[in-house]
């Protein structure tokens, strides 16, 4: 199934081919206006089979165009099934109205009781569930009149037809069997005419009926009664809903519910919303739950027993338990993200958490003030893995001291090997708990303590676990595996989900678990490297030959075949470790050719300025030995020495580096010497050389953010620059020049020039927002903020043009948010009252003409400073924000509370205590979140206190303009917006890009 979630621009399906999209009931009122010789609304209901049969055959005697119906009826028309067979599910491409565009136009007509509007309006099939339109707008209708209610009350009697195929084959005993009420005939009347075209529907679909056939037999409906009327309560959040309709269709069809999600995700309060649903419609159902409140944390062993009962059940599993039980299909629901949906919703915001710094799931976060992630995780682990059971813990003890020192996962065999030799035998050779190390992707803080069964954790010998691996390796490694363990290795440095995993064969259970590699395989790894390279050496000619395939591929990209270069592609996007590993082959092997060596230093040269430090780090001992041979490769050596320095420090290439007698080895001599703090003596004679040495230093420093080493080096830059002759030089200085000044080197000189050219006014503007930072107290700030506009304007209007023209980077757009900054910051140090509302007008244009942004970061302050300026301007409700830094988000959400939305301090401090936990007490971040905290809460003493810190620490034009403004709270906000984004200098760009 293929989910198609807008009818907008239908058109970019048209295809020269005949493309078919099924929905549920009462869509069709949504293409009235798009419908055409080529996009064909297909009939509801037939009158007889041969209309039916005559309709399908012409259309799918149509060569092309787009075909829309309901589902079932689009399955008979594709020959999908048959009459009298039915079909309750929604295949192929199913066009879908979720749960968030429900909440969007409930939230538009301002509805208070959502769930009562979306019980209303959601209709379950068995893949699938989806809200419809127009049963939204009419129960919004019945709601406006105080008939809501009433028309639910009615529905439910006849709900059981929704979750439940009917056993009965006629449509009236099919009715009858659903309906639990007193008076059939009298709730059917009672019933709009779309509810009782939606069970039509499901009657025609479920009995593999001619569409519109029980239309025509109920139109002589007696009277029955069920014995009893149904009532059903409703749930308290409308986010599970939908998700609960679809669980109950399962559910009641036989199949087992999983709610599956990390720790306290709403998984417990989910799974009792359905078993209560479940009972109030007449039927029980069992909860396997690993937490249930009653009876405590249950064992892993038992749980995978009871899992595996006959009876549909309710199945309430972590991640991890999901993936080492295995338990048989069902259905699988993770509210998670409706929890987090459903505590940020309704206080207008989303909140993500920096994952790299602060590694706890969102939605534990928002439900567990003042509980530890990894407190609670161990305990969980304690429990539900080990069955609160300390001689357990002990007796798995190695796998723990693992988990310590190597993290998580553990490779299955890893484990055995481990628990074996400390004279641990497994029994069973599906062990879960074993099997659960080998599946958990955290690492895990163990608590020491004899109460635990860990106070001997330390008396585990890691070292002879990793001498048995070791020889396990060595006994079956031959010169068929060992490129692919070296390719292991490299995969090891890359850590990227999406890569696939070399195929290691026989050893798969040793060294991986899933896509992961453990760090304490990645160590014998490489200490195996050598003699994994002897092994390979044979290989050397072959491989050769690929690297020279890929080179003359993306040289000639026309003439090579295409079938060669979508391979060399794939290798290149998923599995790039095979190319870091032929190179370490060809740098390392005294049977390479020259020609060969130098397209393996070629690639280290753009891998190295790709920022793949990682894994040029260890070929960095062979590029020592491959300078020495030749002035090529020293001067190539030169090049992968500069960039490789600026990401990592390594005494012996510096000691080596000062060795070399080559002229270009002055730019890694030049970046040595700035890393030892001995600018001072740094003289280029030659004003070229100068200034590309000078710029691209000063362009490290901007991205490093070492502002005192920046302003010397553009100095250096700017004088050096002034004397710069643009003539023409040859190719080969062009070329060995420009790589030390751009991604692509080039042999066209005015290239070069153009490209200096353009560091300057990037620099230029560098150095102006350098001027907001370090502003002296004893000049005016309206001088400096001046001062700043002459130096960025130039490049502000370069950054513009690309936006415009939609070839800029996620920088630019950043950059841009500085130039709005500057512009706000000029208004209120010149005391303008409504400037401001003319820059924030412009400023909330950024989401539509930055929308390509992939950085997080920065399309995170791109999201807060355009919602922010809406808020200000015309107090509109914010939108979501689901990224951004946490200073950004603090800023961001305390703004929001001083513009009067009290209800989001329960996110700010969060935030805030996210921020003190992760910084220094006296840091910028903290002593502005404080000094947020401070204004929201009127603390004027505590206001002062912080100010002053912040100018004795931080002074800065943007401290100063702030200041100006604190009295007043909506300028305040105004005062803050330059804060937004301080990660980012305008004109500073990353030093390297992936792959």
């Amino acid at each position: 199934m293929k989910k198609i979630t807008s009818i907008s621009n239908l058109e970019r399906f048209l295809s020269k081919r005949l493309m078919f999209i099924s929905m549920p009931p009462l869509m069709e009122p949504l293409f009235k206006k798009v419908t055409n010789d080529r996009i064909v609304l297909v009939p509801t209901k037939f009158s007889s089979k041969d209309e039916l049969e005559n309709y399908s055959k012409e259309v799918r005697s149509k060569k092309e165009g787009i075909i829309l119906g309901r589902g079932y009826v689009i399955d008979l028309i594709r020959g999908k099934v048959k009459l009298g067979e039915g079909s309750t599910t929604l295949s192929g491409n199913v066009l879908i109205f979720g749960y968030r565009k429900a909440l969007k136009i409930l939230d538009k007509h301002k509805v208070s009781d959502k769930v009562k509007v979306l019980e209303y309006s959601s209709l379950p099939f068995d893949n699938c569930v989806t809200y419809v339109p127009s049963l939204i707008a009419e129960a919004i209708r019945l709601q406006e009149r105080d008939k809501l209610n009433d028309q639910i009350k009615v529905l439910n009697k006849f709900k059981l037809l929704l979750y439940k195929r009917p056993t009965s084959k006629d449509p009236i005993d099919a009715l009858k069997e659903s309906y639990r009420g007193s008076n059939l005939k009298e709730d059917w009347e009672k019933l709009t005419p779309k509810w009782k075209e939606v069970i039509h529907y499901y009657l025609d679909s479920s009995l593999g009926l001619l569409p519109g056939e029980s239309e025509r037999a109920l139109e002589n409906l007696s009277d029955y009664s069920s014995g009893y009327d149904l009532e059903l309560s409703s749930p308290k959040y409308p986010e599970f809903v939908d998700l609960l309709d679809l669980s109950l269709r399962n559910l009641l069809n036989g199949k087992n519910v999983y709610v599956i999600g990390s720790l306290r995700s709403g998984k417990s309060t989910f799974a009792s919303l359905l078993a209560k649903r479940f009972e109030e419609l007449g039927f029980k159902v069992k909860i396997v739950d690993y937490h249930g409140i009653p009876q405590g944390y249950k064992y892993i062993e038992k749980l995978a027993e009871e899992l595996n009962d006959k009876e549909p059940l309710i199945g309430v599993l972590t991640y991890d338990l999901y993936r080492v039980i295995r338990p048989k299909k069902g259905l699988m629901i993770k509210p998670g993200s409706r929890v987090i949906f459903s505590l940020t919703e309704r206080k207008d915001l989303a909140v993500k958490i920096d994952k790299g710094v602060y590694d706890v799931p969102l939605s534990f976060l928002l439900t567990s003030e003042n509980v530890d992630f990894d407190d609670y995780f161990f305990d969980y682990m304690f429990n539900v893995i080990f069955d609160a059971d300390p001689n357990k813990v002990l007796w798995y003890l190695p796998l723990l001291k693992l988990a310590k020192d190597y993290g998580l996962p553990i490779p299955r065999m890893l484990s055995r090997i481990s628990l074996e030799i400390n004279g641990r035998k497994l029994d069973n050779d599906k062990d879960l708990i074993l099997k659960w190390f080998s599946v958990v992707n955290r690492d895990i803080k163990i608590k020491i303590s004899e109460e635990y069964g860990t106070d001997l954790i330390d008396t585990i010998d890691v070292n002879k676990i990793k001498k048995v691996l070791k020889e396990e390796i060595i006994k079956v490694l031959k010169p068929e595996n060992s490129l692919s363990l070296i390719e292991l290795y490299y995969y090891s440095l890359m850590d990227f989900n999406f890569l696939q995993v070399p195929n290691i064969g026989e050893l798969r259970d040793y060294l991986t678990s899933g896509k992961k590699v453990n760090r304490m395989v990645k160590e014998i790894l490489e200490e195996l490297l050598p003699n994994l390279i002897e092994n390979s050496s044979q290989r050397v000619e072959e491989i050769c030959m690929s690297l020279r395939t890929r080179i003359s591929t993306f040289k000639n990209t026309s003439q090579i075949d295409k079938e060669k270069m979508n391979e060399i592609l794939e290798d290149t996007l998923l599995a790039p470790y095979k190319l870091v590993s032929e190179i370490k082959l060809v740098l390392s092997s005294k049977q390479s050719p020259p020609d060969c060596v130098e397209t393996a230093i070629q690639i280290t040269v753009s891998a190295v300025k790709g920022g793949r430090t990682e894994w040029v780090k260890s070929v960095i001992p062979d590029l020592i030995k491959r300078a020495k041979e030749n002035t090529v490769f020293a001067r190539l050596f030169s090049v992968i020495a500069y960039y490789y320095l600026m990401n990592e420090e390594d005494e012996r290439l510096e000691e080596e580096i000062e060795r070399l007698q080559d002229a270009y080895s002055i730019f890694p001599k030049s970046l040595i010497k700035y890393k030892r703090g001995e600018l001072a003596h740094l003289e280029v004679q030659d004003p070229l050389w100068a200034t590309i040495l000078f710029g691209s230093l000063a362009d490290y420093a901007l991205s490093s953010k070492d502002l005192i080493k920046f302003a010397f080096l553009y100095e250096k830059f700017r004088r050096s620059a002034t004397k710069v002759k643009e003539i023409p030089l040859n190719k080969d200085e062009a070329l060995l020049l420009s790589d030390f000044l751009m991604t692509i080197p080039t042999t066209n000189s005015s290239l070069i020039y153009k490209e200096l050219a353009l560091l300057k006014k990037r620099l230029d503007a560098g150095i102006g927002y350098t001027l907001l930072l370090t502003h002296p107290k004893t000049e005016s700030v309206r001088t400096t903020i001046e001062l700043v506009e002459k130096l960025s304007n130039d490049w502000f209007s370069e950054v513009w043009k690309r936006v415009k023209e939609g070839d800029y980077t996620d920088e630019d757009c950043m950059d841009l948010i500085k130039m709005y900054q500057l512009k706000l910051m000029k208004s209120l140090a010149n005391g303008e009252k409504y400037e401001y509302k003319t820059i924030l007008q412009d400023v909330m244009d950024l989401k539509n003409i930055c929308n390509q942004v992939k950085s997080s970061d920065i399309k995170g302050a791109i999201d807060i400073i355009t919602n922010l300026s809406g808020v200000i301007l015309n107090d509109r409700q914010e939108e979501l924000i689901i990224s951004g830094t946490s200073l950004d988000l603090a800023i961001y959400i305390g703004s929001l509370i001083l513009l009067g939305r009290k209800d989001k301090q329960y996110f700010f401090n969060i935030i805030a205590k996210q921020i003190e936990e992760r910084h220094p007490p006296d840091s910028l971040e903290v002593l502005l979140v404080q000094l947020i905290d401070a204004l929201i809460n009127e603390d004027k003493k505590r206001l002062e206190q912080k100010i002053e810190k912040m100018k004795d620490n931080y002074y800065s034009a943007m401290l100063e303009v702030l200041v100006k403004v604190l009295t007043d709270k909506r300028r305040a906000v105004l005062g803050l917006i330059p804060y937004i984004g301080m990660w980012h200098i305008t004109g500073s760009r990353p030093r390297g890009l992936l792959y």
